[in-house]
């Protein structure tokens, strides 16, 4: 994986928030590079660094070190439905 082609931030001079989503994405096998690679060339101008993840699969160790390194949070979404049914 490489953001060499990426316009990820464009004109932009800061983000402040920036949400890595899609799928699960602690079922990529690059996404410790991915963060690396983020935190690296715009970890300055991100202003809070979020996975967003279901809860289904476990980063690994070597993983959580990473996310914490580079103070990224991660959140559990919830994709539960609230219905209200009128009769």
């Amino acid at each position: 994986m490489s953001l060499e082609n990426s316009v990820f931030m464009g004109s932009r001079d800061s983000e402040r928030l920036y949400y890595l989503v899609g799928g699960e994405p602690f079922l990529n096998t690059e996404l410790g590079i991915i963060i690396k690679e983020v935190c690296k060339r715009y970890g300055d101008r991100i202003g809070c660094f979020q996975i967003i993840t279901n809860g289904s699969v476990l980063p690994s160790h070597e993983l959580l070190l990473l996310l914490k390194e580079n103070n990224v949070l991660v959140r559990i979404s919830d994709y539960t439905v609230n219905l209200t049914l009128s009769t």
